[in-house]
């Protein structure tokens, strides 16, 4: 499963699935934008990245990636999670060290 970080010139970082690529555009699933907790270092939240959309289907232009990798596994399952539930990333804050690995089927590959 292609689950990536990609860092934006704008400066976001997202984490999503990338579902196809192309010479010119990223076709990603469920991008959720990653912000630090500053008062708590290792904790992350996740927010949707076009939480006002009705489509989980974005299209980046590859122009507008800076890098991108792949995550640790702790990282995907956490975002598998995520993306396959009823959770709402703006009441809770993440660690990724909880064990999700079950739902790992879950998720439609691409």
């Amino acid at each position: 499963m292609n689950i990536r970080q990609l860092k934006l010139i704008s400066g976001e970082e997202i984490i999503c699935l990338i579902v196809s690529d192309n010479d010119n555009t990223y076709l990603v699933e469920r991008p959720l934008v990653v912000l630090s907790n500053p008062l708590s270092p290792g904790k992350y939240k996740l927010y949707p990245w076009f939480g006002l959309s009705n489509s989980n289907l974005i299209s980046i232009d590859k122009t507008s990636v800076i890098t991108h990798a792949e995550v640790d596994d702790d990282v995907k399952e956490t975002y598998i999670r995520l993306a396959i539930s009823e959770y709402n990333p703006h009441q809770e804050e993440l660690s990724f060290e909880e064990d999700y690995s079950d739902l790992l089927d879950d998720l439609d590959p691409p």
